[in-house]
């Protein structure tokens, strides 16, 4: 945990690396997840909300290379479309699609800089659909292209 966070401090210093905060932010909360005590007590006052938004950011961790859409979450979560949207937006900010494209961009960014796949491998293993999409997603959270940043382009 004081890695991720001294890594997070690292990056706050630093200009346009939101993506890669992001992805520890991402980590950090997963590792809160595994290492919070699996049962509350009665005596204390519990929000059930927190509990179901780290059900679901969980599902996405695990399973960003898949399909995912709204409903799957809402069941991983065993919320409504609307809870799961208000939840997603009072934790975490984004809505639960736009969290979805956020970490698979994060993850593709790791790729982009750490191995020799095409972008077009890293856009499929990453959970998009196709490399058109994945590249003007990609410009939009990033405000460069894949191709850029292979270049050495910052973010």
């Amino acid at each position: 945990m004081l890695t991720r966070l001294t890594k997070l401090y690292e990056l706050s210093v630093q200009k346009d690396c939101e993506l890669e905060m992001l992805k520890v932010v991402c980590d950090i909360w997963k590792l809160l997840y595994d290492n919070l005590p699996r049962s509350v007590s009665k005596n204390k006052q519990y929000d059930g909300g927190l509990e179901i938004i780290k059900r679901m950011i969980l599902y996405i961790q695990e399973h960003y290379k898949e399909r995912i859409n709204l409903n799957q979450l809402c069941r991983e979560g065993g919320v409504s479309r609307t809870a799961c949207t208000k939840l997603f937006l009072k934790y975490v900010n984004v809505t639960p699609i736009d969290y979805v494209r956020h970490y698979r961009i994060a993850k593709s960014i790791e790729l982009l800089q750490s191995t020799d796949k095409t972008i077009t491998e890293i856009a499929y293993e990453t959970g998009f659909s196709g490399t058109s999409f994945y590249a003007k997603t990609f410009r939009k959270i990033t405000g460069i292209t894949p191709r850029q940043l292979r270049k050495g382009e910052k973010i």
